[in-house]
C-alpha cells in the first residue's frame, strides 16, 4: 500500500511538501485459534462438604470420609452419604464431569442432587456409575453405569439436561452399601459447566 503525506503551509502561495510511504503488509501463515467459551459453573472443593444425617453411616455400617489434594479429591467408605451446597439451576445445556475409582463395589456409587439436607427419596436424580442395586425409577440414571473394578481413574462427562432440571441446593456423593459396609468411592476434580459454542479467531 502507498501512503501520500502531504504537509502544507498555509502562508502566500500554500507551499507545500509531500513523500510517499510504502506499507508493505505480509500474511503470515498461522493457524486459527479456537477459543473456549466454556467456564466452569461449580468447582467442587471437598473441604466443604458434610454428611447427609439420615444416610451417612446409618443400618450400623460404618462411613468415613478422607479429603485429599487439597480438596481436589475425596474417599469416602462404608456407607457414606456426603454432600456440599451447590444451589444449582440445572438446564439443557449443564454438564457435569468427574473422576471415579473405586477399589470394593457396594451397593449404590455415584453422585445424586436434591433439596433434603437430611435424607435421600427415590424420586430425586442419581447418576450411579458403580454397584450392585437398582431402582424402577427414572431419576435413578444407569446410562453410566459401566465401571468395574480394576478400571482405575475413570473421567465421566454427563449432560445432566439429557435426564433431568431444576434448582437444587445439594449434590451429593455416594458410597453406599446397606449390608456390609464395603463401598469404597474416590472422587476427584469434580466440574459442572454450561456448554458454550466456541469462537474462533483467524489466524492469518
Amino acid at each position: 500500500y502507498s501512503l501520500v503525506i502531504r504537509v502544507t503551509d498555509d502562508g502566500a502561495g500554500t507551499p507545500y511538501d509531500e513523500q510517499t510511504v510504502v506499507i508493505n503488509i505480509n500474511d503470515i501463515n498461522e493457524a486459527p485459534v479456537i477459543i473456549n467459551n466454556t467456564a466452569p459453573v461449580l468447582e467442587t472443593d471437598f473441604n466443604t462438604v458434610f454428611p447427609v444425617t439420615n444416610q451417612n453411616g446409618s443400618n450400623g455400617q460404618p462411613a468415613t470420609i478422607q479429603v485429599l489434594d487439597g480438596g481436589n479429591e475425596m474417599e469416602i467408605t462404608g456407607k457414606a452419604w456426603q454432600q456440599e451446597t451447590v444451589n444449582l439451576t440445572i438446564t439443557a445445556d449443564t454438564f457435569i464431569e468427574f473422576d471415579f475409582y473405586s477399589t470394593s463395589e457396594g451397593e449404590i456409587h455415584g453422585i445424586g442432587f436434591s433439596n433434603n439436607v437430611n435424607d435421600a427419596f427415590i424420586n430425586e436424580p442419581l447418576i450411579k456409575v458403580f454397584g450392585t442395586q437398582t431402582f424402577a425409577d427414572p431419576n435413578f440414571i444407569t446410562a453410566f453405569d459401566n465401571y468395574s473394578l480394576g478400571d482405575g481413574w475413570t473421567r465421566y462427562m454427563v449432560n445432566l439436561g439429557d435426564y433431568f432440571a431444576g434448582t437444587f441446593t445439594y449434590m451429593r456423593f455416594i458410597a453406599d452399601d446397606d449390608v456390609g459396609g464395603n463401598a469404597v468411592s474416590n472422587f476427584r476434580d469434580v466440574k459442572i459447566y454450561r456448554d458454550a459454542t466456541p469462537s474462533v479467531t483467524e489466524g492469518g
